[in-house]
């Protein structure tokens, strides 16, 4: 789902926001999940056709549950009740947590790309703009955006892809933990790819699974890419075996 950032609600101090501006006609749908914290909920104001997101809101089930649901019906919208709501997961998972845009420079991309293309993720700029977006780039010949590069160590890790004729590419840096881009190229581009890169002033790494220090980048592919992840887990292990265990 491609989309415009949801508005965002505390309903502490928002009880009375105009929830479904811009929502025109459309039918108007709540999905109201509970959180880890039983006092808490989470709600996604969604429109139909298109399930959009309109909106996201948070308060405590004793103080703002009731009046919520009362507000709902009076705006003409349905109130459903999930455990998980039907929306796509990596959108789900970043309001569950106690602030929705703490750790986000962490984040990878919302889709992943298709191959030829980079895709940002929240590392890549200030405020998150190039991932709300979900920006690309075409990965032969356009230029990474980085953020700046003071105090910034930028790292390229570079990975087999699900054949010979890909790979992939993610681009972090540290000082704080940043997931910049994550990219999916052909092996014909590879070597002009990661020529710019260096130039770019990034150390250039090949793995066969992502290092240990990088868990938010092994928690997007293995999101994104799980059967990909298990592989390249399979190759190392594999690799790791002498001749008499493999056989």
């Amino acid at each position: 789902m491609s989309q415009q950032e949801p508005a965002f609600y505390n309903l502490e101090f928002s009880s009375d926001a105009s929830f479904w501006e811009g929502a025109g006609d459309s039918q108007r749908r709540t999905f109201l999940m509970p959180l880890p914290d039983p006092a808490e909920f989470l709600v996604f104001g969604v429109v139909d056709p298109s399930s959009k997101v309109l909106f996201v809101a948070r308060g405590r089930v004793r103080d703002h549950l009731g009046e919520f649901v009362s507000r709902m019906t009076r705006d003409g919208a349905s109130v459903e009740f999930y455990a998980r709501p039907p929306l796509p997961w990596q959108l789900v998972k970043r309001y569950i947590k106690d602030d929705p845009y703490e750790h986000q420079e962490t984040d990878g991309p919302r889709n992943p790309p298709e191959q030829g293309i980079a895709a940002y993720g929240g590392g890549a700029d200030e405020k998150h703009a190039l991932l709300i977006q979900e920006a690309t780039i075409n990965l032969p010949s356009d230029p990474v955006a980085w953020p700046p590069a003071q105090g910034c160590s930028r790292r390229v890790i570079v990975m087999p892809g699900s054949d010979v004729s890909e790979f992939l590419a993610f681009g972090v840096c540290d000082n704080p933990d940043r997931f910049v881009f994550a990219a999916r190229g052909a092996t014909a581009d590879k070597a002009a790819f990661l020529l710019r890169m260096a130039q770019d002033g990034a150390t250039v790494e090949h793995h066969e699974v992502v290092p240990p220090e990088l868990p938010y980048v092994q928690a997007w592919l293995d999101e994104h890419f799980p059967t990909l992840s298990s592989l390249t887990r399979l190759r190392f292990s594999t690799r790791e075996l002498t001749p008499q265990q493999v056989g």
